[in-house]
């Protein structure tokens, strides 16, 4: 009968460490940037004069690249795919990194292109998960989108894009 409690508190012990660890280490997941696209239409209102309305709308992207890599983020599995939101990893690499967006409407095709500043800090998570990049302050450098919101948080940084067909 000790035989089988030691067994089973062995067990147990092992369980549990295996649980923490699991815990431990979904620290250091790396958080990518939250793109949700918005897309901005204009219209006459009922008084002749130019209105624009802002809604939650999905994008017909052909690809999403980060310059200096010959790698595509996004590409879609065939035309009529779209998108309402992507999540574009940080460079560990930089403190900047240069996406060209390329999207469409219809015939139209348009290319624009974003440029992140961040600042980048390696943590060791634990010495059996290893290290990960912290990175903080993120901010736009540059874009051609017709606008963008950026909303930074603690863990989480999310941009809006606003976008415009005529």
């Amino acid at each position: 009968m000790k035989m089988y409690a030691w067994i089973f508190v062995m067990l147990l012990i092992g369980t549990t460490a295996c649980i923490q660890l699991e815990t431990i280490c979904a620290d250091a997941v790396e958080v990518p940037v939250s793109v949700n696209f918005k897309q901005k239409i204009k219209f006459k209102d009922r008084f002749n004069r130019d209105s624009v309305v802002v809604r939650d709308t999905f994008i017909f992207l052909d690809f999403i690249q980060p310059v200096g890599f010959d790698t595509l983020l996004f590409t879609p599995q065939k035309p009529s795919d779209s998108f309402r939101a992507v999540r574009l990893p940080y460079n560990p690499l930089q403190d900047t990194i240069r996406y060209v967006f390329r999207y469409r409407r219809g015939n139209v095709s348009r290319k624009d292109t974003l440029f992140l500043g961040y600042s980048r800090r390696i943590l060791l998570t634990s010495p059996r998960c290893g290290v990960r990049n912290d990175y903080e302050n993120t901010r736009i450098l540059h874009h051609t989108f017709d606008s963008l919101t950026l909303k930074n948080t603690q863990n989480n940084v999310s941009l809006e894009i606003f976008y415009f067909f005529n």
